[in-house]
């Protein structure tokens, strides 16, 4: 990730509390805690660290309970405070977690005022977190997390000159040609446009320090933006940073030579996911490749990760050489892998189909209810599933209510109102049935849609209308 975008990222999100910043959060809280009485320090005692715990474990209502019992006896305490706008923050109330973030950082700024003005960024109300990083710093002059906060707000606004004065406190602390300096000055002089001026001092960096991945790597995206191919390869095969190379291929749609670069990726790591994600990917998009090759490094993969999204390719090959059985097996392994809730749900429409396919029924049904408990607004398994149950499972009344949810969300798809018409046929509601048989026939026709669709609907149209019988 280029420089600029790392600090942003740094900047802008607001990060949840690790367990590890909590615990140090609890430790710096008894110093306050002795303040009090020893039977109200026994007391904060007794609710403070129970309720950090529960934090760690995400049990809100429990922690915030036990927060309060210790803000009532130490309504000065901020670290409390601290925590309270942590919940609120966690739970999406922004606006309690600010108010309470500004107690915190009001009670004891130097601790706090950092976690107070990234909210504020994020909420875009940067005008008020510059105020109090400007504050931070006469009150810290020597602090780098202050200076390099503030400097990015003056370049957030374009304030060139006053980031690059911060710059030269920079310099004192970290040394004028450290890494973290160097970084600094380049991400100010690209942002005046002057791209020359932060090659150059790139490349006095590089010449003291020729191994220093992290820079190599940001020389080279430099020489691929100005168009310089060579010489940004050069730089990235000094690192091995294949996949730098595979992701540029990428984005110019060069995916023949982005496939060799993600090749040489997960040999040189092969627990890579995403690296191994992206190489299918890329062979998905090169029209010269083979199902026998996509296979061969499918089952390549299989045996280095384990990927919700990887098993999702392998069913598609599987069912593309119609080996229903092996998909099956897959299917139902890979949807309980953790993982992109998307490929899991994919996975399970793909197993109800199959089920279908294969007359079993009561596997089918099984699976289209996994699905609906993941993803209960799933139209396409609602409308498969109640078309099912209603040929096979003798359940109109659910069937109909299934279908009727479909409709209600995709009132125009010609599918969705054939399942429905055939639903009202088979409880012999003509009138319904004729209404929406005929919308369906309609809609089909105007949209152009493929000749086994049209066929089913309009068999559905002739019996409905009494004019054929079902085959």
């Amino acid at each position: 990730m280029k420089l600029v975008k790392f600090i942003l990222i740094l900047l802008l999100v607001m990060a949840n509390v690790t367990g590890l910043e909590a615990k140090k959060a609890a430790k710096k809280q008894v110093s306050v805690v002795d303040t009090l009485s020893i039977e109200a320090q026994q007391q904060f005692k007794y609710y403070f660290y129970p309720a950090v715990e529960a934090f760690l474990n995400r049990q809100y209502d429990k922690a915030t309970a036990l927060f309060l019992f210790c803000e009532e006896l130490n309504p000065k305490d901020a670290t409390t405070k601290m925590y309270i706008g942590m919940i609120y923050k966690a739970i999406g109330q922004t606006a309690m977690a600010l108010d309470h973030f500004r107690l915190a950082y009001e009670l004891n700024p130097n601790e706090y005022w950092y976690i107070y003005a990234r909210v504020l960024l994020e909420q875009k109300q940067g005008d008020v977190a510059l105020q109090i990083a400007e504050k931070q710093h006469v009150a810290q002059p020597k602090d780098l997390t202050v200076i390099t906060f503030l400097q990015q707000l003056y370049l957030n606004i374009n304030n060139i000159e006053k980031a690059t004065l911060l710059q030269k406190e920079v310099d004192g602390i970290m040394g004028g040609m450290s890494s973290y300096s160097v970084q600094k000055k380049i991400q100010i002089l690209r942002q005046a446009q002057r791209n020359a001026d932060a090659a150059k001092l790139l490349d006095m960096y590089l010449e003291e320090n020729p191994d220093d991945t992290r820079m190599l790597n940001m020389r080279g995206d430099m020489y691929w933006e100005n168009g310089d191919e060579i010489n940004a390869l050069r730089c990235y095969e000094k690192t091995n940073s294949w996949a730098n190379i595979a992701n540029r291929y990428m984005d110019s749609m060069r995916y023949v030579e982005a496939r060799a670069m993600w090749e040489r990726q997960v040999e040189q790591t092969p627990g890579d996911q995403q690296a191994w994600i992206k190489l299918y990917l890329c062979m998905q998009e090169d029209t010269t490749v083979t199902l026998k090759e996509k296979k061969r490094v499918i089952l390549r993969g299989l045996e280095e990760i384990e990927n919700v999204q990887w098993d999702y390719y392998l069913v598609s090959i599987l069912l593309e050489e119609e080996k229903i059985d092996s998909a099956i097996v897959v299917a139902r392994a890979g949807r309980n892998i953790e993982g992109d809730a998307k490929y899991r749900v994919t996975l399970g429409i793909h197993l109800g189909d199959m089920y279908v396919q294969k007359a079993q029924y009561d596997s089918a049904y099984a699976a289209y209810e996994w699905v609906l408990a993941l993803d209960p607004d799933n139209v396409y398994v609602l409308n498969n599933y109640a078309y099912t149950l209603a040929e096979h499972g003798n359940d109109l009344k659910k069937a109909e209510d299934m279908s009727q949810k479909a409709i209600t969300k995709e009132p125009n798809n010609p599918i969705y109102l054939d399942t429905y018409a055939w639903i009202m046929h088979l409880k012999k509601q003509a009138v319904f049935a004729e209404h929406y048989i005929s919308r369906a026939l309609d809609l089909a026709q105007q949209e152009n849609m493929g000749a086994d669709v049209l066929k089913e609907i309009k068999e559905h149209y002739d019996i409905i209308f009494k004019r054929g019988t079902k085959k």
